[in-house]
């Protein structure tokens, strides 16, 4: 059981990363990430980019905030529903249990999923968005990647903006 709430607490957190990600994107000011990027910040620049050209990136976002939900729920609902059961056979018959087990622990897990992993990453990435946006140093993007998507290249240690209309013919 620890084990399983330890999976559902990294769930939890990849899906707040994925909310944050997207609402950071979204929120974040052309003008403040233009400056930032004036004032030698890639990660300002990559994120310019990213707006730039942003469908991929949302549906990566979509893709994967549901499958962690789904997992989270999967996982959820069997380490739950076992607790609520122990509690529920005090108070229910014992033809209702199994059933009123397995609705609470939904209700418990979504409950957590909205709240920890929706609700409050998006609150605090609107509070800052264009922090949110380029909260990773340039190291974790790998040159490559970024180039392989055709969000830029990067030559003599200076990113180039060279957006198509579809990165992946890029």
């Amino acid at each position: 059981m620890v084990v399983q709430i330890v999976i559902i607490s990294l769930l939890i957190i990849g899906a707040a990363y994925f909310a944050m990600s997207e609402i950071a994107l979204a929120g974040s000011r052309r003008l403040r990430l233009t400056r930032m990027a004036a004032d030698g910040d890639s990660r300002a620049q990559l994120v310019l980019n990213l707006k730039d050209n942003p469908g991929y990136f949302f549906s990566v976002v979509q893709v994967g905030s549901n499958a962690v939900a789904i997992l989270g729920g999967v996982v959820g609902e069997s380490v739950f529903k076992g607790f609520f059961a122990s509690l529920l056979t005090y108070i229910l018959p014992h033809e209702f249990v199994d059933a009123a087990a397995f609705v609470c622990s939904f209700l418990f897990i979504t409950a957590l999923f909205v709240m920890f992993a929706d609700l409050l990453p998006k609150r605090v990435a609107m509070s800052c968005p264009e922090a949110g946006s380029t909260m990773h140093s340039s190291d974790d993007v790998s040159h490559h990647d970024v180039e392989a998507i055709g969000l830029a290249s990067y030559d003599d240690g200076e990113w180039h903006h060279e957006v198509t209309s579809d990165p992946f013919t890029h």
